[in-house]
């Protein structure tokens, strides 16, 4: 299995908490990935494509990395993150309670979300699920 991660002390926390010799963890940025072609049955991300501008370039390269029959697995940030930070439930005009979502047709679009996660190069880039599936 090989682990790919950007940041020098994620790799030493999943070194720390994960002894596998079977587990061989590589420092990489997904934005300029070259895997062997037809070498992996199994991508998998998790909570990582939407961080990515060049998720056609990713995918490419992950499609090419699987054998024929390969599988592509991945998680996205949910939309409730796009809620805003004042929002309650609301009862809607037919008795049904909704939380309301931040929606002015930015989620249309591939849009780029700045915030101060406690590093400066974490700002996502927000796709439809359209977007990501075709």
């Amino acid at each position: 299995m090989l682990g790919l991660e950007v940041s020098q002390r994620m790799l030493e926390r999943a070194r720390t908490t994960t002894r596998d010799p079977r587990i061989t963890d590589t420092q990489a940025d997904l934005e300029h990935l070259a895997l062997p072609e037809c070498s992996t049955d199994l991508v998998y991300s998790s909570l990582t494509l939407h961080y990515l501008k060049n998720l056609p370039g990713l995918l490419t390269a992950a499609y090419k990395a699987l054998v024929p029959g390969g599988h592509l697995v991945f998680s996205i940030e949910h939309p409730i993150f796009m809620a805003s930070k004042q929002a309650d439930w609301l009862t809607a005009p037919d008795g049904r309670k909704v939380w309301p979502m931040r929606w002015n047709g930015r989620c249309c679009y591939w849009w780029r979300r700045i915030g101060n996660f406690g590093i400066n190069i974490c700002s996502p880039f927000f796709r439809t699920s359209q977007a990501l599936t075709g």
